[in-house]
């Protein structure tokens, strides 16, 4: 038997089908160290509340499958506590119970719903959270899985039952193996889910987690680098053009040249803080020595001083024109970004091509 240090809590996703819950249950139990959780919590709808009650409680089949257990000569004293109303949590919006996740504002409740039951039991510094994300609505298994990465810590499982479909389509009640014989035709295989866990890294950043499933996930965004694939980008001041995977921006001579200078700070690693530094920048580019073919260029040099409001302008409206080329716009953002809040979200060097004047 394991020593748990912990006190186990298995949280499992449970749609029409509860045998779901009893079947992980059953596979935790028989893993190499046996592991019996000391409380269950199912989150589920007012539908699927009726089939727990129905198969799992009226009919006895929980106090079976402990009784099963105890047999065995496991440990079930004070452990699998289920049943109550607080253990089976039905998923809603404060004001109504759904029988169903369908629409897309049931699924944001949902998230809320979800990201608050794993936090009652992740903000317990003595607890283990075993997820089981095998049943209900493969939308309430991704968000369990996303809720795990958010809250999950170092102790936390997330884990997936599968049972032969061959032998439920003939057994359609069967709610764990209660012989050897239904245990080598069920085939339970009990897989644990690897998940980044990001919550020691965003603790750093916050002192306390958004309430909301979306408060929490723009706060990590707002921390993180963009997830993209960045595509190559090039700029040629000679001949005014700019592209992204080869696919050419029109911008206009402003546009250009605010951008010609930003990417030439991006590629020395000396962005500035404010747009202020880059009346200089401007000033020492006039006296640069272009082609007459170079259009942009002289189009700028006849303009009287730019100001710090000038710049700021060129670059929001080339940062629109941008973000309608870009897959993912947030890397727009990176490309030009606000010197206010650029923060560390700057478009990677070795993916810039600037080509010299000379």
């Amino acid at each position: 038997m394991e020593k748990i240090t912990h006190k186990t809590i298995l949280i499992a996703g449970v749609g029409l089908s509860p045998a779901v819950l009893t079947n992980t249950v059953w596979a935790l139990a028989h893993e190499k160290i046996a592991i019996i959780p000391d409380e269950v919590v199912a989150i589920t709808t007012q539908t699927g509340r009726r089939c727990i009650e129905e198969q799992l409680i009226l009919s006895n089949g929980w106090s079976q499958l402990i009784q099963l257990l105890k047999n065995e000569g496991l440990n079930t004293e004070n452990k699998l506590a289920f049943g109550a109303s607080d253990s089976i949590r039905i998923l809603g919006d404060g004001k109504t119970d759904f029988d169903d996740i369908a629409t897309p504002e049931q699924n944001d409740a949902a998230a809320d719903f979800i990201l608050k039951v794993f936090r009652q039991y992740t903000e317990e510094p003595g607890t283990r959270v075993i997820a089981s994300i095998a049943g209900g609505r493969k939308s309430m298994s991704a968000l369990m899985l996303s809720c795990m990465s958010l809250l999950g810590r170092g102790q936390d499982r997330v884990c997936h039952v599968l049972v032969d479909d061959a032998f439920l389509y003939k057994n359609k009640t069967f709610l764990f193996p209660e012989n050897t014989t239904e245990e080598k035709a069920a085939k339970i295989q009990l897989s644990d889910i690897p998940f980044v866990r990001v919550r020691g890294w965003y603790e750093k950043e916050f002192n306390h987690i958004p309430p909301s499933y979306m408060q929490l996930v723009n706060k990590v965004q707002g921390i993180a680098p963009s997830p993209s694939n960045y595509p190559e980008i090039k700029i040629d001041p000679i001949k005014g053009t700019f592209s992204v995977a080869d696919d050419f921006i029109s911008l206009s001579a402003a546009e250009f040249a605010i951008t010609y200078l930003v990417l030439k700070r991006i590629k020395t690693q000396t962005l500035p803080k404010s747009w202020y530094d880059f009346e200089p920048d401007f000033s020492d580019l006039l006296t640069q020595k272009f082609p007459l073919s170079t259009h942009w260029f002289h189009s700028v040099s006849e303009k009287e001083d730019p100001s710090v409001d000038d710049f700021r302008k060129w670059a929001s409206s080339a940062r629109s024109k941008l973000r309608k080329k870009f897959s993912d716009p947030a890397l727009a953002d990176m490309v030009l970004p606000s010197m206010k809040q650029r923060g560390t979200h700057i478009y990677p060097s070795e993916k810039i091509t600037l080509l010299k004047i000379s």
